[in-house]
């Protein structure tokens, strides 16, 4: 009887300190940064020998670009800063062929950190804004920013995740595009935006803004006609 009534007096105050742990931002951030590092680890490293089409397009340029082949390595079909980021590692290291595909996935799970601090950032953004919006009634009835971080860890970490893991077009192979850091691009644009329809920024906000936008376009031309959508709204 001793024994039943501590751990049921251990597993009550593991439920009352629970909620007060996780309304901690600090404590809380850390812990879904360690979830996302952990799952991004799992998933490039059980990726690490896979590649897709695309992927080896992509190495291939990066190639010509390490051995200083300019010419052959400017391709108008492919867009230019996943090869690059691949470049750098196949120059300084001279990775071997068989190990290039480990090279991709290790430069998207970088991308893929990226990302989700560009998507906490733009929710932090999100956040501030919907609460500016709100009389104190409505803030009280609303979401928690404790349900809108959970949320949103959730929703990044299920489209994310999916993406690298159904391929391209959905062919069953390993996500081998830069489409994660076209979401880097987007979500720090996104956040940025928020920042200056709140009238906080500065000239650097600006600065920064274009910049990203420019890292968009240059991972993928599909944020060529975008970026006029985005800075129209800023």
């Amino acid at each position: 009887m001793t024994s039943e009534h501590q751990v049921s007096t251990h597993q009550s105050s593991f439920e009352e300190r629970l909620p007060a742990w996780y309304a901690q931002a600090r404590v809380r951030r850390l812990a879904f940064w360690i979830v996302v590092i952990l799952l991004g680890l799992n998933q490039a490293w059980s990726h690490r020998r896979l590649i897709d089409h695309d992927g080896v397009a992509y190495l291939d340029i990066a190639e010509n670009y390490a051995r200083g082949a300019w010419s052959t390595a400017l391709n108008g079909f492919y867009s230019p800063l996943y090869s690059w980021l691949m470049a750098i590692p196949l120059f300084l290291f001279k990775v071997p062929r068989s190990s290039e595909a480990t090279v991709l996935h290790l430069i998207n799970f970088t991308g893929y950190l990226g990302a989700y601090a560009a998507f906490e950032f733009f929710l932090s953004q999100l956040i501030r804004t919907s609460r500016a919006t709100l009389d104190a009634k409505d803030q009280s009835s609303g979401l928690s920013e404790a349900t809108w971080h959970t949320l949103g860890l959730a929703i990044f970490l299920y489209s994310v995740t999916m993406a690298n893991s159904s391929g391209h077009s959905a062919q069953g192979a390993p996500g081998s595009t830069p489409d994660i850091f076209v979401l880097f691009s987007v979500f720090l644009a996104a956040g940025l935006l928020l920042c200056m329809q709140a009238g906080e920024a500065r000239w650097g906000t600006y600065a920064v803004f274009g910049v990203v936008l420019a890292l968009g376009y240059f991972a993928k031309t599909a944020m060529f006609p975008l970026s006029f959508v985005l800075e129209l709204r800023g």
